[in-house]
């Protein structure tokens, strides 16, 4: 009997330690999670800048009060002529829109990942100090379009691009120059890859791979899509 005894009094002690074991291991576990977890909103909140806008060159570009330049994340506007070149059409309503909402004030910049474009430049959401994404809303304004490259979220470019659609359907802002560009039935030839609208004759449209080219006889279907030009083609008119 006695040696009975002995045996529950190492099982129960055993079954003890077992559960102080798991329950070390348990609560340990937690408190890493709940680090990395921290660790991991630190790193975002450390990420984001808040500055004030010194400059707005154009419409999808702005240069902070301590002379970073940012390039707005998957939108492009049209462009301000340089040396001597016009503006394209909308250009300056473009900057005038951007430099309405943000020049002289603080803003939120969050990089995208990378945060930097061939140029240097940082490529980020801009965010209003009352939570308004400007990136969006120089979309939704017709004030810039949509501008796909490899690193765009998907989910990103989707929201720009629904916000453009209905900037296209009623024609706001760049929007109203469609009709003039659609007339004589021209033909654009874009590449899926890139996501670039070119004009036949332009080059490069020759050296799409067969796989990736699309053809759009309306460039109002190509923005549609989210396509936008290739900057060599000259396919946006000049002011």
């Amino acid at each position: 009997m006695k040696s009975i005894s002995v045996l529950r009094l190492r099982v129960a002690y055993a079954s003890t330690a077992v559960v102080r074991l798991l329950t070390l291991f348990f609560v340990c576990a937690f408190v890493a999670v709940s680090a990395t977890d921290a660790s991991a909103g630190d790193a975002g909140k450390e990420q984001q800048i808040r500055a004030v806008v010194r400059f707005v060159p154009d419409g999808d570009t702005l240069v902070l009060a301590h002379g970073e330049v940012v390039r707005l994340l998957g939108i492009d506007a049209p462009e301000m002529g340089k040396n001597g070149a016009s503006d394209q059409f909308y250009a300056a309503k473009a900057r005038a829109l951007l430099a309405s909402m943000v020049l002289g004030n603080i803003v939120i910049v969050r990089p995208s990942s990378p945060s930097k474009d061939r140029y240097g430049r940082t490529l980020a959401e801009v965010m209003l100090p009352g939570g308004e994404n400007v990136n969006e809303i120089l979309v939704s304004e017709g004030a810039a379009m949509v501008y796909y490259h490899d690193d765009l979220p998907e989910g990103y470019f989707n929201s720009l691009l629904a916000l453009q659609r209905r900037a296209l359907k009623i024609r706001i802002g760049m929007w109203q120059v469609l009709k003039s560009m659609n007339t004589g039935g021209a033909l654009y030839v874009a590449n899926r890859r890139s996501m670039r609208l070119f004009t036949p004759s332009c080059d490069g449209a020759g050296r799409i791979a067969r796989k990736n080219r699309v053809e759009f006889s309306s460039i109002d279907e190509a923005f549609a899509f989210g396509y936008s030009p290739a900057r060599h083609c000259g396919i946006w008119p000049d002011q």
